[in-house]
């Protein structure tokens, strides 16, 4: 069985203009609402594409409720005291803007129920993905793996000083950075995809990771496995949104190889997986995904 964990879950509000102009009084072409956090994304692309997982995530107030009416046949909620966030995201023609809600606070007793939760539960996998609450200790994540069983896979997608908190894990299955992530972890500006795979190899060869997949959006993304680089270029087609695609990778991946044990092939339904999401208007479909698998061509480094 797959877990999820979204500790800073959010309505998403989806707004469409032609043109976002500041300070002035403009009207929408069209919005949408959306249950958002890159764990809730990654258990409804795994139900898409007919994998069971429990997504557990904070919730609580009127956002809270409207999150769990729209995921309730995957979501265990963790009652919180405070409102769940709304972020709104802006597409016009051009550009994609996104304005983050700010967190709500939790409380030392509702981390203790998100534990409790996680030791009740039979799990192979565990995927953490996104950002802390700043009310919860910087170690959080680190905390919930060794919460769980050590024979569980370990699936890793946040950023900072989460990050390093969490990467000297010694079971982590699969971790997903992408440049803007390596360059905060290593404190450093990385701007070339080949200054991308050097600081990566940097950090596959410092920590216990079995697989290491860098996302390099529209360009591609490498594949990090044992001694070997591969290397796939981004599928062309038409951008609809870039939410929610490095979550339908994670999600791909682990589907795939829970079918297949292949890792090679699970990389490739990971980039068929996360092109489907950034080509929809929501997130990728089980059809989707199998039709663009068979267009990704993956290349030794």
């Amino acid at each position: 069985m797959i877990t999820t964990v979204t500790l800073n879950p959010a309505v998403d509000y989806h707004l469409s203009l032609d043109i976002l102009t500041e300070g002035q009084s403009l009207s929408s072409n069209g919005s949408e609402y959306f249950a958002g956090g890159k764990g809730i994304n990654v258990s409804n692309v795994l139900k898409n594409l007919k994998k069971p997982s429990n997504a557990l995530a904070f919730l609580g107030g009127f956002t809270g409720d409207y999150i769990q009416s729209l995921t309730k046949d995957i979501l265990i909620k963790i009652p919180i005291q405070a409102t769940t966030r709304i972020n709104t995201k802006i597409k016009t023609l051009k550009t994609e803007t996104e304005i983050h809600g700010v967190a709500p606070n939790i409380s030392p007793e509702e981390l203790t129920l998100l534990k409790q939760k996680l030791q009740s539960l039979k799990m192979d996998y565990l995927v953490l993905s996104g950002s802390l609450p700043s009310s919860l200790p910087i170690d959080t994540y680190l905390q919930l793996i060794q919460t769980v069983s050590s024979e569980t896979k370990i699936v890793l997608d946040t950023r900072g000083e989460a990050l390093k908190k969490a990467i000297i894990s010694p079971n982590i299955f699969l971790l997903k950075p992408n440049k803007v992530e390596l360059s905060e972890f290593f404190d450093c500006a990385i701007t070339t995809n080949q200054e991308a795979l050097v600081y990566a190899q940097k950090m596959y060869k410092e920590y216990d990771i079995q697989f290491l997949i860098i996302s390099l959006g529209s360009e591609g993304a490498y594949f990090l496995y044992q001694d070997f680089i591969y290397f796939s270029k981004g599928l062309k087609g038409n951008l609809i949104s870039s939410v929610g695609a490095g979550d339908s990778m994670i999600a791909g991946f682990i589907s795939h190889y829970i079918d297949t044990q292949d890792a090679i092939e699970s990389f490739k339904y990971a980039i068929a997986c996360g092109s489907g999401t950034a080509f929809s208007h929501d997130l990728c479909s089980l059809e989707t995904a199998n039709e663009l698998y068979k267009k990704v061509v993956v290349e030794l480094v």
